[in-house]
């Protein structure tokens, strides 16, 4: 924005003058876009207020151009809005001056008082301006009349009673000729030693009006580049870790703590900031071994970590290489589940704090954790259990099962595969009719019980012959002789109704079979 004449113009990025820049919270149906601007439109809104008031301090400044993200970015454009909202840390960082708008703190306001309206600020709890706060090598907070009320490194110590954001990494003082190169050419790295659960948890409590911009206003705090995807909702929180984990083996990624919302069963990866919102003393630990990178495959995170035993009293829990930054004894675990096949998911319980030589004593074991519950809609997972007939006697064959199987059979003498539907389900059952290829003999129908031990590591199988099978059919053809278009879903539902236990008399008696029988 030109500040002299209040003309929109574009300059490529080794062509940028020195410029100021405004942060400050948008009042619905008060900013002035792109296109209002270049049309000479909303004039008489607050929004264009801000744009003139910040254009007379460029000039004040002895600056020819002012940013106001409302007008000088083409919203219109998603290729535009994209490239913006990715290199947005980086505008604020390199501008001259950022003036900070607090449109709710009257002149006046002693803003030390612990209920007074600068702590209360809307402006602290917006997402956006969580990088407008650290990004500027200069900022100056103005009351709502655009007067001076403060410069950032002069109430750190404010600023951290309201975001819990250590003063390291807000006191950082421009140069005695103002020169941004004090602050700007060290940020990453100041950034980069906080853990990645620590600038998470800044953004904890801060919120957005779009799902989406919960995790695109924190691109810049991460140094990531991704792209938009509105509509896309809480997925783009989980993209953004997915992104982080390819650029950083922190594990305090993954030391995020359930909500009272939540379900029992959850992802390893948080659903949003607010999950770190008491991460704020995680550390990342050095183990002194190398241990390999941890990544996302198609079968999950695949990550090597310490697992407890089953005799563990606060139940199963793998320990990351993390902990708290007071206390270097001690290692932070995270409550898993074994759903089956070696798939972990978190479980809605609280994290667990284990002494470091655990890591030594419980040893590594690699696991797939499942970065969400929708991973799973994309994994093909090997049964839990398979039956197959192994010895049928002389011409028979099986010629029907019921249920069917859900899952393609690559041999016909498999009668059985599966997985239970819930960790309480622990048993299954099926029928098999079993034919002859000579016409004379008469068909056979078994009963065959699977009983899975609650760990899924056993299971056996109870086989027995049902006799007088037919009997179904008698109540309405006394002759008892066997109809070729008879089907076992009859049968089921008879049992169903009737109760197939009890009302059936069984001549053989039940024989235990081993798993690969």
């Amino acid at each position: 924005m030109d500040a002299k004449t209040l003309e929109v113009v574009e300059f490529m990025d080794h062509k940028v003058p020195e410029y100021v820049i405004l942060s400050h919270t948008w009042i619905a149906g008060q900013e002035v876009t792109l296109q209002e601007m270049k049309n000479k439109e909303g004039t008489k809104r607050s929004g264009y207020d801000k744009i003139r008031k910040t254009c007379e301090l460029a000039l004040q400044n002895n600056l020819g151009y002012a940013w106001v993200d409302t007008c000088c970015i083409d919203k219109t454009s998603s290729a535009e809005l994209s490239e913006a909202i990715n290199s947005m840390m980086s505008w604020y960082q390199r501008s001259k001056v950022c003036y900070t708008y607090l449109a709710d703190v009257r002149p006046g306001t002693d803003i030390h008082q612990p209920e007074s309206s600068f702590m209360k600020s809307r402006w602290f709890k917006r997402g956006w301006t969580l990088q407008e706060l650290l990004a500027p090598s200069r900022l100056i907070f103005l009351y709502d009349d655009w007067t001076f009320m403060s410069e950032r490194h002069e109430v750190v110590d404010l600023i951290t009673q309201i975001t819990g954001i250590d003063q390291i990494f807000l006191s950082t003082p421009p140069n005695a000729n103002g020169s941004n190169k004090s602050r700007g050419s060290v940020l990453q790295s100041i950034l980069h030693s906080a853990s990645i659960a620590e600038k998470m948890s800044w953004a904890s409590k801060r919120e957005t009006t779009r799902i989406e911009d919960t995790a695109y206003s924190l691109l810049g705090i991460f140094g990531i580049n991704m792209p938009l995807l509105y509509g896309e909702g809480k997925n783009a929180f989980l993209r953004l870790q997915e992104e982080i984990m390819k650029r950083s083996d922190d594990q305090t990624l993954l030391a995020w703590s359930h909500q009272e919302e939540d379900p029992e069963d959850l992802g390893v990866l948080a659903t949003s900031p607010a999950a770190f919102s008491e991460c704020r003393e995680f550390v990342a630990c050095d183990v002194g071994t190398l241990t390999p990178p941890f990544q996302i495959t198609n079968k999950g995170l695949v990550i090597e970590m310490p697992i407890s035993s089953d005799g563990f009293e606060h139940g199963k829990y793998g320990v990351l290489q993390c902990g708290i930054r007071q206390d270097p004894t001690t290692m932070i675990a995270i409550p898993l589940d074994n759903r089956r096949n070696g798939l972990y998911v978190r479980r809605k319980k609280p994290l667990c704090t284990v002494n470091y030589r655990v890591w030594s004593e419980w040893g590594l074991t690699s696991v797939n954790l499942l970065p969400s519950l929708s991973f799973t809609s994309g994994i093909a997972e090997s049964p839990s259990y398979t039956v197959f007939m192994k010895d049928l006697p002389e011409t028979f064959y099986v010629a029907e099962v019921y249920p069917p199987n859900s899952r393609p059979r690559p041999d016909p003498k498999i009668v059985m595969a599966g997985t239970p539907d819930s960790k309480d389900q622990f048993e299954a059952m099926t029928m098999v009719l079993l034919k002859s290829s000579i016409n004379e003999v008469e068909p056979l129908v078994v009963r065959i019980i699977v009983e899975l031990a609650p760990d899924e590591s056993d299971f056996t199988a109870s086989c027995t012959f049902v006799p007088d099978w037919s009997l179904f059919e008698r109540e309405s053809d006394p002759t008892g002789r066997f109809y070729d278009n008879f089907s076992l879903a009859n049968l089921w539902y008879y049992r169903n109704e009737s109760g197939f236990r009890s009302g059936w008399k069984l001549v053989e008696a039940e024989k235990k079979m081993a798993p690969d029988s």
